[in-house]
């Protein structure tokens, strides 16, 4: 999967669509792993119908950003302050009380399935 800045607009006429975007599901032999669209999450991992992973239901929002893919960072941004290539860069202020960026710039980001086999 690669991460795309805009969702694909050309949703299929009667696909589904949920809170986290379309719901990928990876098998092999007795394992299941689904993979949301938004932020890449592991929203569910089984293996022999034995659930590994806490879970959450199609229609919700991954709670407290487990499973979801937080890059280039996985914690808070003092002040939501970073540079790229030198250049001062400001994020969203997700925790106000602290006045920090939360976890992660592509959090909300929607990812494309680049292949299938």
């Amino acid at each position: 999967m690669t991460s795309s800045a805009t969702p694909d607009a050309s949703i299929p006429s009667g696909f589904q669509t949920y809170a986290t975007g379309r719901q990928y599901e990876l098998r092999r032999g007795d394992a299941l792993a689904v993979v949301t669209e938004l932020a890449a999450g592991l929203r569910l991992y089984s293996r022999a119908d034995v659930q590994l992973t806490e879970t959450y239901g199609d229609a919700e929002i991954s709670p407290g950003a487990a499973g979801i893919t937080l890059a280039p960072w996985a914690n808070r941004v003092e002040d939501g302050v970073w540079y790229l290539d030198g250049k001062k860069q400001q994020l969203d202020i997700t925790e106000v009380s602290r006045n920090n960026a939360s976890h992660g710039l592509l959090r909300n980001s929607a990812y494309t399935l680049v292949d299938e086999s």
